[in-house]
């Protein structure tokens, strides 16, 4: 009877032992399981990434093998009379007056024209107070572009009005629009709405090649016409 109720004592443990055993063994596989599925997933996504990161760089690098045309912009910076020959008028702003109609003349691709706009109220502004110097005031002759370029404009070549250094509305036109292989940049002041608007071009583009062209702008000194050139050289904006 001892003997007859060790063994079933022994049965009994070692049935209990084996379903610990099972147990354990479909926690492991489980846990494999889950470790394999994670790791699928993450490598999907990965992936997935790889994928949308390639056709990104496939849509702007071979576009031109697929037919579409990419067009070139030059956008002509407040080339104003208030800036050439008026109220903050300078010898080096007149002197770039021919080659920034020569460029016109002969650049193949869209031509913008900026005009730096501003109201009766502009000695009131963060500007005006700044800088007390009225100009630029909509309607008035330091307003309009410099007559050699103004007989170079056509219907065609959009124009945007702008109340401060940068336009965010030329930089969003340019962003919505074709595919563009570069926008190039001249005009006044090389110091302040020239930068400004290559900067906010290339935050909106970083992949479109920017460019300025040196002689075809001029800034409120000789001193800091240079300073903003090497600013935009370290932006990686060519200046040519």
């Amino acid at each position: 009877m001892e003997i007859f109720s060790a063994g079933i004592s022994f049965i009994i443990n070692y049935l209990v032992l084996y379903s610990y055993y099972l147990f354990d063994k479909k926690i492991l596989t489980a846990k494999r399981t889950y470790a394999i599925l994670l790791l699928s997933n993450k490598q999907q996504v990965n992936a997935d990434k790889y994928r949308k990161s390639s056709r990104n760089i496939e849509t702007h690098q071979n576009i031109e093998r697929k037919g579409i045309v990419m067009k070139k912009v030059l956008v002509v910076v407040d080339m104003q009379k208030d800036f050439i020959d008026g109220a903050l008028g300078t010898k080096e702003a007149a002197a770039i007056v021919d080659h920034v109609a020569e460029t016109v003349k002969s650049f193949d691709g869209e031509v913008i024209f900026t005009r730096d706009t501003h109201g009766d109220d502009y000695l009131e502004t963060q500007e005006g107070r700044n800088l007390p110097v009225v100009h630029c005031i909509q309607g008035t002759d330091g307003w309009q572009l410099d007559k050699k370029l103004q007989v170079l404009r056509t219907d065609s070549m959009k124009i945007f009005d702008k109340p401060t250094f940068g336009s965010v509305a030329l930089a969003e036109y340019l962003k919505a629009g074709e595919e563009i292989e570069s926008i190039t940049l001249v005009g006044l002041c090389t110091d302040i709405c020239v930068i400004s608007n290559a900067l906010l071009i290339k935050a909106n583009m970083p992949e479109v090649e920017i460019k300025v062209i040196e002689k075809c702008c001029a800034g409120v000194t000789p001193q800091s016409h240079a300073n903003a050139l090497e600013a935009m050289k370290m932006c990686q904006i060519q200046v040519v």
